[in-house]
């Protein structure tokens, strides 16, 4: 518990932090029950679709730059100010958790295979079956893999 260690480290802290999690997460859960049970129309009621819609978009606002990161090497490299070329300022930072690839954060060829799959789930999008439109996140995922 914070405070109560006097800066030191505390011994059982993390238990404690993991019980009150897991309290936690069991009363969520309750309150998702309930919540299921009730009729459609008061869940209208309770969360409209400007309440949902907002929430929605402000996760996904959140969620931006992580996909930048990733879209540009990785997020260790997006993140890295260890490193020699970013401390020194001697380049873009090397990337090299992606294997034998070892690339400068925001390479071309990360952003343009980035892109490419973008394009390739919208594309799906717009133009595929029911069930492509309902898979395509999948397939840009194994179309990114490829």
């Amino acid at each position: 518990v914070a405070g109560e260690c006097g800066g030191m480290d505390c011994k059982g802290a993390g238990m404690a932090g993991y019980g009150r999690f897991l309290g936690t997460c069991m009363v969520a859960a309750l309150f998702e029950v309930v919540t299921s049970m009730l009729p459609p129309r008061l869940i209208k009621r309770i969360f409209p679709p400007v309440v949902t819609g907002s929430a929605v978009m402000l996760i996904g606002g959140g969620l931006i730059s992580s996909g930048i990161k990733y879209v540009g090497g990785g997020v260790f490299c997006g993140e890295n100010m260890e490193g020699r070329h970013a401390a020194l300022g001697l380049g873009p930072q090397l990337c090299n958790e992606n294997g034998d690839v070892v690339l400068g954060f925001g390479a071309p060829q990360y952003i343009g295979l980035g892109l490419s799959v973008i394009i390739f789930t919208v594309l799906l999008q717009i133009c595929g079956s029911p069930f492509l439109k309902s898979t395509s996140l999948f397939f840009g995922f194994v179309f990114g893999m490829i």
